[in-house]
Order: C-alpha cells, then sequence, then structure tokens
C-alpha cells in the first residue's frame, strides 16, 4: 500500500507541477494555490503511516486537489444539474475529510465510541471549513479580487457564500459518515 501512496504523491505532483507551469504563462492567480495545494498533498504523505492512511482516502484527496486547481481554468464558474462546481468540491472535502479521520479515529485514537466520534468530527470538519473561510476572507481584504484561494473570485461571490460552503462540508461529512459507517458494518459485521 505504501507504493501505491507513493505512486499518487509523484503523480499528483506532476500533475499539479504541469498546471503550475500553465498558469504561470497565462497569469493566472491559480498559480499562488500551488503552493498550499502542494503543502497539503506533502503533509498528508509524510504523515501517512502515523495516521494510517488508507491509499483510497489518499487518492481522494489527490482528486480534491487537482479538482481545486481546474478553477484555473474557470471551473469555479461552472454549475452542474443548478450547484455550483464550489459546492460539489465543498461537499467533497466534507466527506473526505470525515471518512479518512473517522478510520483514523478507530484505529490510533482513544475514543472507541462511534457517536461521540462521529460528533467530533462533525466539529472538526467544521472548524476546518471555518478556517479555510477565514483564510479566503483575509485573501480577499488584502489581495483583492482574482482566483483561487487567496482572491476574491469566481466561487465567492454573495452574502451567503461562507454560509453555504460551510454547509457544503458539514452535508457531506454527515453523508461520509453515515456510508462509511453503513460500509464498515456491511463488510466488518459492527
Amino acid at each position: 500500500m505504501k507504493k501505491i501512496i507513493d505512486i499518487l504523491f509523484f503523480g499528483t505532483l506532476f500533475i499539479l507541477t504541469f498546471l503550475e507551469f500553465y498558469f504561470i504563462f497565462n497569469g493566472s492567480h491559480y498559480q499562488y494555490d500551488f503552493i498550499l495545494v502542494v503543502c497539503l498533498l506533502s503533509l498528508f504523505y509524510f504523515i501517512k503511516d502515523k495516521l494510517k492512511i488508507h491509499y483510497f482516502h489518499y487518492f481522494s484527496l489527490c482528486v480534491l486537489l487537482i479538482f481545486h486547481s481546474l478553477g484555473g481554468f474557470d471551473f469555479y464558474r461552472l454549475t452542474f444539474f443548478g450547484l455550483e462546481y464550489d459546492t460539489y468540491l465543498h461537499f467533497f472535502f466534507g466527506f473526505l475529510l470525515s471518512i479518512f479521520l473517522f478510520r483514523t479515529f478507530l484505529l490510533v485514537g482513544k475514543f472507541k465510541d462511534k457517536r461521540i466520534i462521529g460528533l467530533i468530527l462533525i466539529f472538526m470538519v467544521l472548524g476546518v471549513s471555518a478556517l479555510h473561510e477565514l483564510v479566503e476572507y483575509g485573501g480577499a481584504l488584502f489581495l483583492g479580487e482574482g482566483e483561487g484561494v487567496l482572491f476574491l473570485g469566481a466561487g465567492d461571490e454573495g452574502y451567503w457564500d461562507s454560509r453555504n460552503d460551510m454547509f457544503s462540508n458539514l452535508v457531506g461529512s454527515l453523508v461520509g459518515l453515515l456510508g462509511y459507517s453503513l460500509f464498515r458494518r456491511k463488510i466488518f459485521k459492527g
């Protein structure tokens, strides 16, 4: 499994680097997101053993980071089935973080009661979501309009944006916890 995560790490790093050169040559503000995205990718790569990260969860993280980077091609201006691209990514983030942390808590955490773990994880997802929204807000205040996490742009408009993003993270987290619990119950019979 370690080999799979190694391949995912270097493959995703290659894709993100390719995108970075494209963004630099085209003057996209997404060139600044590259640093944050690679830091996240690397952080989880280097702590994978300590947190017992499953290769599917790491794969999902890689997909999420690449999908975020597609914002450099104006994906955040798109809607699918009546929902903004941003809504799908926040849902996916909440979903991914909850299943990733749920597994980690079960394997290395002190709590074994799944209901308490679920409650803690919902608060953790909302906390990370709030931190992300504060970073976006700070970037908008200091850097102004543009693209990516650090600038105010597509996917960030409207009075309700932060609330909608956090709600999407919450719904993703709830779906992830419910789905992962049902998956574990079916596979492990308890």
